[in-house]
This record gives C-alpha cells, structure tokens and sequence, in this order.
C-alpha cells in the first residue's frame, strides 16, 4: 500500500478524469477496505447482543417500500447561468449581475452547466429517495417510540449532502447523522405516506424549503469564491486492518492531500482487533463527530448549484 501511494501522483481525483491514476488507487483501496468494514459491522451487532440482550428479545422486522424511480427535472431554456442566479436572488439587480458574472466564469473553467445537462439527459438517471429519510417519515408521522427516546435513524453508510440538511431542519428532533457530504443530483424527497393528507404535504414542502434554503446560501457562497471542485472521495465508509490503517492510511492522509475520509480510516482502525472497544462506538456508530456534521472541506464541489435548478 505504501508503495502503490508513492505513484498515484498529485492530480485531482475526479470521476471524470478516466487517467486519474490517484483515483484509481482510491478505489482500490476502498473496494478492499470494505471488506473489514462487513467485519466490523458484524462485531458492533453481536457485542451489542451480549451487552444489551434486552434490545433483541422478541423482536420483529418490518419493512417499508422503497420510494420507485421518477422523472428527471426537465432540461429547458431557463436552464442557464443567468436563469440559475436570477431564481436564486430576488430583487438585488447588483448582487445577481455580480453573481453571475462569477458563475459564468467558473462555468467557463468547470463545465457546470453541461455536466447537469448530460446527466439529466442521460436515460438511466433516475431520481430516488434515500431510505433513512422514508424511514425518518414514516417514524415522524405515526410517532413511532424509539428506545430510551433516542430519536436516530440508522443507516448502513453515512448520510449524503441532502439528507444531511433535511435530518437537520427536520421538525422531528431527530439525531443528526454522520454525512460524507457528497452531493447526489438524483437526490429526491421521500414519496407522501398519503398522498391526500393536506398537512403532511405542507410539512413536506416547510421541510424542503428550509433544505433549499440552506443549499442556496452555500452555493452562493462557493460562487462568491470561485472555489473548486474538491478530490473525489466515496460516499461509504472504508473499513481496513488496523496495521494498514495506523502504518498507511493516516500517514498517506498528512502526505498526499487524501480525501476526509481517511480521518474515519484511522478512527475506524482501533475498534477492528478484537471486540468493540467501548459503549461510546455502540451508541455514537454512525452519527455525526462533530457540531456541523460535515467538514467544510466537503462543500468544494460545484454539484450544490444543481440542487438550485428545482
């Protein structure tokens, strides 16, 4: 592993840069760290069994659908530089001829506007929900007790930009999850449970606006500073042998600029020999270690403009 870092280069590992050498050893890397992180996960559940018997005493499992597929958001001519800022400042005739004086040069030197065409044009592109968030309504709508009143949905890998806000500004009090911050632009809200209920359809609408909100005001801010796309890093967690972890991964990390998701690698290092190392992983595994829930490292890429199109 040591050596294989010592060649990837410094370039910028991006999905679209078929050449990236960089990207590749991520994904290498990933792919087999998943491996241990199956392993770790099967640790945290049996030691939960020993230590909290109660918990799996006459359980049962119940499922809810998933939300199916919808059409992609229509590519039209208001899809443009000016027509993007134009929607998202009102009434500033200033600050929008400046924003998109901005947003017309990055387009120039980034691509944004194609790279949302081409996708949204693509056939298999196709809008879904994600599952905590049907989990996180279906729960909010029937008041579902949770144990001990700890109000956190779990979720097999951390929470994406979107859910991220839409758990934050949620009414329900929820816990905030653990996010890799990257921004799906097939990202929807989860489906109505009744369509014909006026309430919780205004509850669906206050708890978007209040997501778009947020979007919009870190997109204006990204544009404000012309910022970058940030290095491609994936949206699961890795999981990897604590040797490699202590001796590789965090070394790597400080050498070659890696993505922020190496400091989950070294903490997820220590818990992998033996059993869990304490209570504190069983009942914070997967919620956010820190006030903001995402670094801000993770606001770098441009895709948060996309979210602004709906």
């Amino acid at each position: 592993m040591r050596e294989l870092r010592r060649h990837i280069g410094d370039e910028s590992a991006e999905l679209d840069n078929p050449n990236s050498r960089r990207q590749d050893f991520l994904l290498t890397r990933h792919y087999i760290g998943r491996l241990g992180s199956h392993l770790k996960a099967a640790k945290i559940l049996t030691t939960a069994g020993w230590r909290m018997p109660n918990l799996f005493e006459n359980i049962t499992i119940q499922t809810r659908p998933s939300s199916p597929p919808s059409l992609p958001p229509l590519v039209d001519q208001l899809m443009t530089v000016n027509g993007i800022i134009t929607r998202m400042i009102r009434n500033d005739p200033e600050k929008t001829l400046r924003y998109q004086e901005h947003l017309a040069n990055m387009d120039a030197k980034f691509k944004i506007l194609s790279r949302f065409r081409a996708q949204f044009q693509d056939k298999n592109f196709k809008p879904r929900g994600h599952a905590e968030l049907i989990l996180l309504e279906y729960f909010y709508k029937y008041q579902v007790p949770f144990v001990d009143n700890d109000r956190f949905i779990a979720c097999s890998k951390p929470a994406c930009y979107c859910c991220y806000h839409y758990i934050s500004v949620h009414p329900g009090g929820f816990v905030r999850p653990a996010s890799h911050g990257v921004r799906h632009l097939n990202w929807r809200a989860p489906d109505l449970i009744d369509e014909t209920d006026i309430q919780e359809k205004n509850h669906q609408r206050d708890v978007l606006n209040k997501v778009i909100d947020q979007i919009r005001d870190e997109a204006l801010r990204q544009i404000e500073q012309r910022r970058g796309p940030s290095p491609w890093h994936p949206d699961s967690t890795t999981g990897i042998t604590s040797s490699m972890a202590r001796n590789t991964i965090a070394e790597g990390a400080s050498e070659s600029g890696l993505s922020s998701d190496n400091d989950t690698l070294s903490n997820e290092a220590e818990s992998l020999t033996g059993d869990v190392a304490s209570d504190d992983e069983l009942s914070f595994f997967g919620r956010s270690s820190n006030s903001n829930g995402i670094s801000s490292s993770l606001e770098r890429t441009p895709e948060s403009i996309g979210n602004l199109r709906k």
